[in-house]
């Protein structure tokens, strides 16, 4: 007898309100044990992500099954009590998505106390002249969870690549040789650079489609903000 549907003996059990004959621990065995069960009617179930397909009643608890199939077994696991460990697959991370909303060009439009900045930084008056004169653009892109912050502007190029919470090394603008690390929190994009027995602040955030970039050393603030191109 042929199956309605690759994924629909992993419910079969559940719709016709029998256990399976045996229990088991392994996923692979779970699987297998269910594929021996023969549906009285069709029941389909559809991928994550996707429309829910044509389907019957469910036949336990009232309950339509509109769902997809790793949710189904959930279900199944549930009502029988059976010791089961299931997995619906990878989740987009949260932190990825947040990390999301930055993606994109972004230009500067305006820019405060940036000399004072780079003062406390370090940076020489013939470097701070450039700096302050440049109007950078920033690109922001996403490969995984590898995040990248590309700098590009008339003073210098920059670009830095890395994973959230872990630590890099990163040559500034400026030429700093920084151990950097980059954290989600609140919604905000916290870079924490360190060298020297020194330490620096860049927070970026967005507001009103904006993106505004804090940059602090020893209670000196920048602010310099950026807009969508």
């Amino acid at each position: 007898m042929s199956h309605p549907h690759p994924h629909a003996p992993l419910v079969s059990c559940c719709a016709q309100g029998r256990k399976p004959r045996q229990r088991h621990q392994s996923l692979a065995a779970g699987m297998a044990a269910w594929t021996r069960c023969t549906l009285s009617r069709p029941v389909t179930a559809t991928p994550i992500g996707q429309p829910p397909l044509p389907q019957g009643p469910d036949l336990f608890k009232g309950r339509p099954l509109n769902l997809s199939w790793a949710h189904n077994l959930s279900d199944c696991h549930q009502e029988l009590s059976w010791p089961l460990p299931l997995s619906a697959g990878p989740a987009p991370h949260k932190a990825c998505t947040m990390c999301n909303r930055f993606v994109g060009t972004w230009k500067l439009i305006s820019s405060e106390n940036f000399d004072d900045y780079m003062k406390e930084l370090g940076v020489g008056l013939a470097a701070r002249k450039l700096g302050g004169l440049a109007r950078p653009d920033i690109i922001i892109s996403m490969k995984g969870d590898i995040v990248t912050i590309r700098t590009e502007s008339t003073f210098k190029n920059t670009s830095i690549s890395f994973k959230l919470g872990q630590q890099f090394d990163e040559t500034t603008a400026d030429d700093r040789k920084v151990k950097s690390v980059v954290t989600l929190e609140k919604g905000s994009l916290v870079q924490v650079q360190k060298w020297n027995g020194k330490e620096a602040t860049i927070k970026r955030r967005l507001v009103d489609g904006k993106m505004v970039v804090e940059c602090a050393m020893k209670g000196v603030v920048c602010t310099r903000v950026y807009e969508r191109v």
